[in-house]
């Protein structure tokens, strides 16, 4: 079964949530030194599942991680602004999205590797 914990580490950074085997599974928090928070998804210790990602630059992702990484559907807002919707893969837009830009510039199509293709 799964247990509640908090583990403080050495470079400041924290997690609360539940454990299994003495790693994060399941829902859990972690907040790092720089003041970058996780909310979500845990499986084996990393961010798996849905979640919700608050950069310390002020980049917001709400969606899907893999091995720590954007993975699946998700959507990220930078923070001057700009927002990309769609599929990600190891953390880089993959598949179908759009790229909106804060001057209102709109890239629409399919992604590889972080370009758009077409």
């Amino acid at each position: 079964m799964d247990t509640i914990k908090i583990l403080d580490f050495p470079d400041g950074s924290k997690y609360i949530g539940e454990i299994k085997e003495d790693k994060p599974h399941g829902q859990g928090t972690f907040v790092d030194s720089s003041g970058s928070k996780y909310v979500g998804s845990y499986k084996n210790g990393l961010w798996s599942g849905h979640g919700e990602m608050t950069h310390h630059t002020g980049h917001h992702y709400i969606g899907e991680f893999k091995n720590n990484l954007y993975d699946g559907e998700g959507t990220l807002t930078y923070a001057k602004g700009d927002t990309y919707s769609g599929s990600w893969k190891e953390g880089v837009m993959h598949g179908k999205g759009i790229f909106k830009y804060e001057d209102g510039q709109v890239d629409e199509g399919i992604w590889e590797d972080g370009k758009i293709k077409y």
